[in-house]
């Protein structure tokens, strides 16, 4: 089912019908993601199979919604700071308006958020998360959201310092912090495009540990 905002973004809700409630052991969540190819359609499977709520948030550009209408200007207001920001801290420019629209999509997706998990790519230096995904990151990380960023290259779950301003490997955490994610409501799930299975595995165990 489509519902448009006031501010002119596509937001799907996608509950599980109740016939399949066997299938979640817990109280159902609501999870944040983007509707792209890859992270965002597994985790949209993975919430209909454990009966958790994915509000899947699009602009109005991409190719589920029904309308090509633009989005409006307090979107553009909304979002805009926090694009700035994060291609000042990304060193990163746009150019495209329909790229714009998907980096404003993404400020959207991690607002709500309670916690922000993102599974991609580390730069040389590990300071930065590649392609889109840095984006949201960027954006979670000004946000002040909680943040764990999945390294695909090492397959190891890193925790964001804020007070440090440094990514630190979860397995290296002390006893008195969170060792490894677990969902909980409003968990927004960003992340890679590429429609590779090996990534799966991840989220499969996230969802099955939560």
């Amino acid at each position: 089912m489509m519902n448009r905002t006031p501010h002119g973004l596509g937001i799907l809700r996608l509950t599980l019908n109740t016939v399949f409630g066997f299938f979640s052991q817990t109280m159902p969540l609501t999870i944040y993601t983007g509707g792209a190819k890859g992270v965002d359609t597994h985790v949209e499977r993975l919430c209909h199979l454990y009966g958790h709520s994915c509000v899947v948030i699009i602009p109005t550009c991409h190719p589920r919604a029904k309308s090509p209408a633009p989005l409006t200007r307090p979107d553009l207001d909304a979002a805009m700071p926090f694009v700035n920001r994060a291609a000042f801290q990304l060193g990163r420019h746009v150019s495209h308006p329909i790229t714009l629209q998907y980096l404003q999509r993404n400020y959207h997706v991690i607002k709500p958020a309670s916690l922000v998990l993102a599974l991609g790519y580390f730069d040389e230096l590990r300071k930065h998360v590649l392609g889109g995904t840095g984006w949201s990151v960027a954006m979670a990380q000004l946000l002040l959201k909680p943040l764990y960023v999945f390294d695909l290259d090492m397959e190891q779950w890193h925790w964001w310092n804020p007070t440090l301003q440094h990514y630190q490997p979860c397995e290296s955490m002390t006893e008195e912090q969170i060792a490894l994610p677990t969902l909980q409501d409003k968990t927004a799930i960003v992340g890679t495009r590429e429609e590779d299975k090996a990534v799966y595995p991840t989220l499969d165990a996230l969802f099955q540990s939560s």
